[in-house]
């Protein structure tokens, strides 16, 4: 999986699922690598999947994530892991 928002730019985005992007090791490594072509194609079939306002609804979910902060964070990483699980 790829993560739209980088790891280090936002916490609450790392499990979440419309944050993960799913690019085969070629396509990933070759993003990685400067290829722009695949983040159009990749932000397209999210779009298809989360709708047209996907990539607004990320940002905006980091930004309400920087208002959490303790018990919210280990509340909110606990629900994560038991979905993902």
């Amino acid at each position: 999986m790829h993560h739209h928002v980088t790891w280090a730019r936002s916490l609450i985005l790392r499990l979440d699922k419309k944050n993960l992007v799913p690019l085969c090791v070629k396509c990933h490594m070759a993003f990685h690598n400067g290829d722009l072509g695949i983040k159009l194609r990749y932000e397209a079939m999210m779009k298809k999947e989360y709708g047209k306002m996907w990539e607004d609804d990320l940002m905006l979910m980091m930004q309400m994530s920087e208002h959490k902060t303790g018990k919210g964070w280990k509340e909110y990483i606990k629900e994560q892991v038991i979905k993902y699980k």
